[in-house]
């Protein structure tokens, strides 16, 4: 993926897969999701695109060689992929850590699709969902609330 041509923004949506298929107890699960989260930020973070280069005294200086990371939260377990009673406090666990601790680089799916529409809400919205999985709208759903966040400014760092 980075290896690509003007690479300048990676939104993570992660770690449902890791819960739902974590076997161990909701806060070793949760630990493990947390880390590997900061893990991927901080490495993204620290990459530099080489493809925007100017030369100064002949030798090549990057332009625009910050790449801007966004964190997404996890959202709801859905009946397709149903969580258990591990699981769905793992979930909010990981999202709760995400809200204290990722401000500005946020993009909060949970709360997108959520029937409350909060990001510890249990449940995804019925109509984003068809026969148990994510519908159209589920999509639709996670791509407005990305467009809101960066149009809001609600990114310390919006997308370059």
């Amino acid at each position: 993926m980075l290896a690509q041509g003007n690479v300048r923004t990676v939104l993570v949506s992660a770690g449902a897969a890791d819960l739902l298929n974590c076997t161990s107890s909701a806060d070793t699960c949760v630990t493990d999701v947390e880390s590997g989260l900061a893990s991927l930020d901080s490495q993204l973070s620290s990459y530099s695109t080489d493809d925007s280069q100017i030369y100064v005294d002949q030798q090549p200086i990057t332009q625009n060689s910050d790449i801007t990371v966004c964190l997404a939260t996890v959202a709801p377990f859905t009946a397709a992929h149903p969580g258990t009673a591990a699981h769905e406090p793992a979930r909010e666990q990981v999202n709760a850590h995400l809200l204290d601790n990722c401000p500005g680089q946020l993009i909060d799916f949970a709360a997108a699709v959520s029937t409350d529409g909060t990001a510890t809400s249990s449940t995804v919205k019925a109509a984003d969902l068809s026969e148990g999985n994510p519908s159209d709208a589920y999509y639709a759903d996670l791509a407005a609330r990305y467009v809101d966040d960066v149009d809001s400014g609600a990114l310390i760092h919006p997308p370059n």
